[in-house]
């Protein structure tokens, strides 16, 4: 069973906190909607879940079962997105 758990994620660019202590859990099968107004840091979070930038604090954990590391190559294979820009 594939999941996703984010722990007191956060990430600031230049002093200023674009996530701040996000904390969540996404089993398989789940559908997760992320909306926001511009600038609200969700394009961030998906480029941290996805492995493209590296969180300032916290963590992400991705795996099958009950433990197992996180992999971004993996994740990114799995991850559905859609861009607003499309």
């Amino acid at each position: 069973m594939l999941w996703l758990r984010l722990a007191n994620l956060s990430k600031s660019f230049d002093g200023t906190k674009v996530l701040d202590s996000l904390s969540l859990r996404v089993d398989q099968g789940t559908v997760l909607s992320v909306s926001g107004r511009n600038g609200s840091g969700k394009t961030t979070l998906l480029r941290i879940i996805a492995g493209l930038l590296r969180p300032s604090g916290g963590s992400v954990e991705c795996g099958e079962g009950d433990e197992s590391p996180w992999e971004p190559a993996r994740l990114r294979q799995e991850l559905g997105y859609v861009s607003p820009e499309l």
